[in-house]
């Protein structure tokens, strides 16, 4: 992971950071599993729902809670 700041003016600055698509990908994989052994689905007994349901229903919005925190945790590194 890296970061680099960059000062536009006096007001804004910009920061690009880069996170490994790997890194990402296991972060995204471990938390489907918790999730798949807790939400509720329909159509699916609870805990028992198939990784690709869960993946198709809940990954896109697992990555947008990952920005967050992968981005300040690059921008420490």
């Amino acid at each position: 992971m890296s970061s680099t700041v960059n000062k536009i003016n006096e007001v804004l600055i910009e920061l690009k950071v880069t996170v490994p698509a790997d890194k990402i990908k296991g972060i995204v994989d471990e938390r489907l599993k918790k999730l798949t052994k807790t939400a509720k689905v329909r159509g699916f007994r609870k805990g028992k729902i198939p990784f690709g349901v869960a993946k198709r229903m809940f990954a896109p919005s697992l990555y947008i809670e990952l920005v967050p925190d992968l981005s300040y945790e690059a921008f420490l590194a």
